[in-house]
């Protein structure tokens, strides 16, 4: 179906923003891990770990936004054919999380629990992907989807715990994981519907408000990571 004007400037105005973050935040961190690292002999690879998610975020988004523009982002328009670019999208974005879901497990886990949750994870969203356009895909995203719940608690642990500096980050990006999360849980199916026809909008209006949203996030994490 043909866009309005205004909502395809909307639209790629939000995306255009969240992608900023990713890639500007991202030239950051991997500026401060060669600083930082330049005149050292114990790497702290921690910048350029954040840096990788980011930029794993940042291309997973442009494919999914790719994927949304030939769908017309209605999932009901989805194909054999074009769903790939959703799923290589998709793979990216677990990654992303992945590395944040891997570093957390060091952290407070100390790999006592064998990297449980973090295998899980990366199993439940695989499993997923093989079984996307069937009625199981939806049960394997939403069980993976709760695990990365355990990534912002686990941050506001450690400002439980925690204080000064450490405490002020640990809450900055728990409230970063959280914000991200709300902008992604507008995507999914149910909440996508009952928003459009509870306050009138259009799927690719609701995708920029997730898009503006996310961008609050990133920044949120930033400010933590930096």
């Amino acid at each position: 179906m043909p866009f309005e004007p205004s909502d395809l400037f909307f639209y790629f105005t939000a995306l255009s923003i969240l992608l900023s973050c990713y890639f500007i935040f991202s030239l950051y961190l991997i500026r401060k891990y060669l600083n930082i690292n330049k005149d050292s002999e114990k790497k702290d690879y921690l910048p350029f770990t954040y840096a990788i998610a980011f930029i794993f975020f940042g291309v997973g988004r442009i494919l999914m936004s790719i994927f949304d523009l030939i769908v017309e982002f209605q999932p009901s328009n989805r194909t054999l054919e074009n769903i790939v670019i959703w799923e290589i999208g998709t793979i990216f974005q677990i990654l992303g999380y992945g590395l944040f879901f891997i570093l957390m497990e060091k952290r407070v886990m100390k790999g006592r629990d064998k990297y449980i949750l973090v295998i899980l994870y990366f199993v439940f969203y695989f499993i997923g992907i093989l079984l996307i356009n069937t009625q199981m895909d939806t049960l394997f995203f939403t069980i993976a989807l709760l695990l990365t719940i355990y990534i912002p608690f686990a941050y506001l642990y450690i400002a439980i715990k925690a204080d000064g500096v450490v405490r002020k980050k640990g809450i900055t990006i728990f409230f970063g994981f959280l914000v991200l999360g709300i902008g992604l849980a507008l995507l999914t199916e149910t909440p996508l519907m009952i928003i459009s026809s509870e306050f009138g909008l259009d799927y690719i209006q609701i995708h920029g408000i997730s898009n503006l949203i996310k961008s609050v996030g990133v920044c949120l994490l930033f400010i933590g990571y930096k």
